[in-house]
């Protein structure tokens, strides 16, 4: 059973699931009833729903974009896309005719005054946790991004841009057949989305990479020795102006860290140059002293 859970493959299939799923519960049951139009395929299924049940807009809307992404962005595309495009709107179409769950189901719990906003926090939390998990195993419904990768492939714009875009005429289609409020919380459930996304895709953690030029090396990494207990990479650096040569000292640290760090630096070197920046992202060995191998000598001055 371990062996099964620590499967990669295994461990890929259960979180496009939930992706799904979570994306589905966000959708029919915080979305769909209160009217927020937050883009995307899904999006337009919500200012259409008058005309065309919602689980059938989403798999003919689906099928049409998977198709013709797979005709124009290739084949890899269309394997990548086919999966989420029919689990998605299976599960809308099972909530709705199968089991026959109002979407109303949980909002007429909460009070009008605070409709609202707990569809936005829920909208956020289950969208953007299911909408990481998707990114993060590099799948998709196959929906509105085809749409978007066109429109950058072929109109020669940036990713970005074809994105605000085509999410931004569904909002604000959504914004003139619902209203101004319902658009403006529509916007806030986005960007709250867009948020928890990042956190699952790169993490919550905000680690620094410090980087420290300094005359002083030996004294300045034996501070970061004992201080963090980090270890150090020394790299060589020249000034641009001056032409003296330098070594640049390079850390990877959490905030609480370099918080620390920060007050000791000037009693080492008063002409020590420092700047930090936000790594959002680090691989391989986040080292802290007790697993680095260092050289005796180095562990005898530490020691001493």
């Amino acid at each position: 059973m371990n062996k099964i859970l620590r499967n990669p493959r295994f461990r890929h299939i259960v979180e496009i699931n939930s992706g799904i799923f979570l994306i589905t519960l966000a959708y029919y049951f915080f979305l769909l009833p209160n009217t927020l139009v937050i883009g995307g395929i899904m999006g337009l299924s919500i200012i259409f729903g008058d005309y065309i049940p919602e689980w059938l807009f989403l798999y003919t809307s689906y099928a049409i974009l998977v198709t013709i992404g797979g005709i124009f962005l290739g084949k890899k595309f269309l394997f990548r896309s086919v999966y989420g495009a029919i689990m998605q709107p299976t599960m809308v179409f099972l909530l709705a005719e199968v089991f026959n769950i109002a979407p109303e189901y949980f909002m007429n719990m909460i009070s009008d005054a605070n409709r609202l906003f707990i569809a936005i926090v829920c909208v956020g939390i289950l969208n953007g946790v299911g909408g990481g998990l998707m990114f993060k195993n590099n799948a998709t419904t196959g929906g509105m991004d085809v749409v978007q990768k066109l429109v950058a492939k072929y109109m020669n714009v940036p990713m970005s841009v074809a994105i605000y875009v085509t999410d931004g005429l569904v909002i604000l289609i959504g914004l003139l057949t619902f209203g101004l409020e319902r658009g403006i919380f529509a916007v806030l459930a986005m960007l709250l989305s867009g948020k928890i996304v990042d956190m699952v895709i790169i993490g919550r953690r905000n680690r620094k990479a410090l980087y420290i030029i300094t005359n002083k090396t030996e004294e300045m990494k034996k501070l970061i020795y004992e201080l963090l207990n980090r270890g150090v990479t020394i790299l060589d650096a020249t000034g641009g102006y001056t032409m003296q040569n330098k070594k640049m000292l390079v850390s990877i640290v959490n905030n609480r860290e370099y918080l620390k760090i920060k007050e000791r630096i000037p009693s080492i070197d008063t002409e020590a140059f420092a700047f930090v920046i936000a790594a959002s992202e680090v691989l391989g060995g986040f080292a802290n002293r007790n697993n680095l191998k260092l050289p005796a000598e180095v562990i005898k001055e530490i020691s001493n």
